[in-house]
């Protein structure tokens, strides 16, 4: 029986070796959106029409993991306040280090998981606050284009956590990724 498991355990080991991909630094670039319509504060609760992601990776991929900062920021159209319509932005820049796992296999797609821990700055009209404790927790399906570029449908949920003038707020994201592996 433990022969077994020593066997099934080796050949998992040397699957994993053979099929990961090249250690090295990458950039990525990232353009989604979020799903989530209603921002919370401790005054009332904005609603939002639309919005937009666009974020930026800098990072090192070390076999199976990888490790990267993130700078993104989110843009929604408000459409009311209270009830009560009204013109604006809700914007929401965050700066994140992600740590990741890839699973690799015989194919040319990668599925992969990660978490991130960081800060976010939050600005509703006259509203801003900065310095705003924010993690995420990750989960893709990418393709392997070539050995250096990946191609990545991406979900993220991410969340804030309470700051002077906002309540925890928490977004769904959607995005197309495309990675370069220098």
């Amino acid at each position: 029986m433990k022969i077994k498991l020593l066997k099934k355990f080796m050949l998992l080991a040397l699957v994993t070796d053979m099929f990961a991909v090249e250690s090295g630094v990458y950039i990525e670039l990232g353009a989604g959106s979020g799903t989530k319509k209603q921002l919370n504060t401790k005054d009332g609760d904005y609603i939002a029409q639309s919005s937009y992601v666009g974020s930026v990776y800098l990072g090192y991929q070390a076999d199976i993991f990888r490790i990267e900062f993130e700078d993104s920021y989110k843009s929604d159209t408000l459409k009311s306040y209270k009830g009560d319509s009204i013109d604006g932005d809700f914007t929401q820049n965050t700066q994140m280090f992600n740590l990741y796992y890839s699973g690799y296999n015989e194919s040319k797609f990668i599925t992969t998981l990660g978490v991130g821990a960081g800060i976010s700055s939050i600005e509703v009209q006259d509203i801003k606050d900065s310095n705003i404790f924010s993690y995420q927790a990750m989960f893709s399906i990418g393709y392997m284009k070539t050995k250096d570029i990946i191609i990545t449908p991406k979900y993220s949920y991410t969340r804030t956590s309470k700051s002077d003038h906002f309540e925890r707020n928490s977004d769904q994201i959607l995005s197309l990724n495309i990675r370069y592996l220098f």
